[in-house]
């Protein structure tokens, strides 16, 4: 299935804005499908985001962190100049 869609009726996301995390639930009839016992699952989440006009003009570093099944993966750390 590499390079499919995932619909949204497939998942749902639960945002915690005071923590700046967010969860992705999937649908547990679709990942018994789509991710069988063994297999190694890959997904790509992708994000668009907009700056506020009014943000202040300083150096900001980007990262996040991938908790799965109680396992934390840690992304590069993503600087604007």
């Amino acid at each position: 299935n590499t390079g499919d869609t995932i619909g949204k009726s497939k998942y749902q996301v639960s945002w915690d804005e005071s923590a700046h995390t967010f969860t992705l639930t999937f649908d547990r009839d679709w990942v018994a499908k789509n991710w069988p016992a063994g297999s190694n699952p890959r997904i790509q989440i992708r994000f668009e985001g907009t700056v506020d006009k009014d943000a202040p003009t300083v150096k900001v570093g980007n990262e996040w962190k991938l908790t799965l099944n109680n396992s934390i993966t840690p992304s590069n750390r993503v600087e604007n100049n």
